[in-house]
């Protein structure tokens, strides 16, 4: 049984519990726990260390901070602590030196950020005969360069290159992620590497929470709520002036759940300045899953407006949770809401505004968006997990055929 190293520094070292950090987390503890799940591969979070400078295993305390499903202290709190764990001796026993000849490397975070780059790693990792597989969730910084802060820009584009220079495999969230990646490679003349689509899953807590009709959020009324950072691929600044145009027309309230992001000064500016601020249009920071999963339960409606996503996990967690989801229709977002959902432009303010409309002044619309949202069955990250281990053996497999 081969071992497949996956690193894990990024999500154990930051304070975010949505996105790639929280694909991170569900995988890893998946893998770690396996929960009766037969899997073809022994797997091994890891993290760098920058002091001996060699990969080590993680300790106990840090595999149970890897369960966390609420934002963590503050970010200047957060970095002191961990600077001062991460300069604590290690045992012996947890250094990895080098990884396992014939192993496999997984990248599943934002590795872009990582003090290790890739172009430096990969190819040690190949001159040990270790194989590199890359979960891909999307080419945002390349599609929407006025959308990503400018370092992000620069170190993905360097990533990215590591990758389809070195990687035996590309794992990819959608077929939407897949085609752009091949599009990449044929607008840049660029060998099209090998790729294989998985299916992102619903963690447990979503999956087996019980409904939570919770007393403490009568105050937000009957409420759209919208989930994720507030940044502009996003798209909040459309769905507020969707919301100045109906909230006259009806009783709706608007609630944005999400961390300030990148290139957000003039959003939060035109929330916070906001004539109903506080009182019909409400921001909440650090929300914790259990928090979330109160919001969708007691929401008249979700909204994702974002103008390009890799999936949609703000999608299908919603939908888990039977709340009604309307959603830009571009990007992979299609993908995940399937027939379940409601579609507008992300670039019309009137797509989504009409929309609304309909569904709060029709009660036979919104009727059938409660019955297609009550008919979702979602996938599983058990799914998602076997879906992965499978490729990784399935395509590795077939590439080394093809080698002999």
């Amino acid at each position: 049984m081969k071992t497949i190293y996956f690193d894990i520094e990024n999500t154990l070292h930051s304070n975010y519990i949505a996105g790639i950090q929280r694909v991170t987390r569900e995988f890893a503890k998946i893998v770690t726990s396996k929960n009766g799940l037969s899997l073809k591969h022994h797997y091994e979070p890891i993290i760098y260390d920058s002091n001996s400078k060699n990969w080590r295993k993680i300790t106990k305390s840090e595999h149970d901070r890897l369960w966390l499903s609420a934002p963590t202290q503050s970010k200047l709190f957060n970095r002191i602590k961990n600077h001062l764990i991460k300069r604590l001796p290690k045992a012996k026993s947890l250094y990895i030196e080098p990884l396992d000849q014939d192993s496999i490397f997984l990248d599943i975070e934002s590795a872009w950020h990582s003090k290790l780059k890739r172009k430096n790693l990969f190819p040690e990792l190949k001159r040990g005969e270790v194989e590199i597989v890359k979960l891909h969730y999307d080419l945002v910084p390349i599609l929407f360069p006025e959308l990503t802060h400018p370092h992000t820009r620069i170190a993905f584009n360097e990533h990215l290159d590591a990758h389809l220079r070195y990687a035996n495999l590309f794992l990819c969230i959608s077929k939407v992620s897949e085609s752009d990646l091949r599009n990449y490679c044929t607008k840049h003349l660029i060998t099209k590497p090998k790729t294989s689509i998985i299916q992102l899953g619903v963690g447990s807590n979503y999956l087996h929470a019980p409904v939570r009709k919770s007393s403490s959020l009568e105050k937000f009324g009957k409420y759209i709520v919208c989930v994720g950072t507030l940044e502009p691929r996003k798209n909040h600044i459309l769905l507020i002036d969707a919301f100045n145009e109906i909230k006259d027309r009806s009783h709706l309230n608007l609630v944005l759940i999400g961390r300030t992001g990148w290139l957000s000064d003039k959003l939060i500016e035109s929330i916070e300045t906001h004539e109903d601020f506080n009182k019909r249009i409400f921001h909440i920071h650090n929300a914790s899953d259990d928090e979330v999963i109160a919001f969708y339960d007691n929401a008249w409606l979700n909204v994702v407006a974002s103008h390009y996503e890799g999936y949609g996990l703000s999608v299908i967690e919603a939908l888990t949770r039977g709340c009604p989801t309307i959603c830009s229709n571009t990007g992979s977002l299609p993908e995940a809401g399937e027939k379940y959902v409601r579609y507008f432009s992300p670039n019309l303010s009137e797509s989504l505004t009409s929309l609304l409309l309909e569904l709060s002044e029709s009660a036979p619309a919104y009727t059938e968006l409660q019955r297609l949202t009550a008919s979702f069955r979602p996938p599983s990250w058990q799914q998602t997990v076997k879906q992965i281990d499978s490729a990784i053996s399935t395509e590795l497999s077939n590439h080394q055929k093809q080698q002999l």
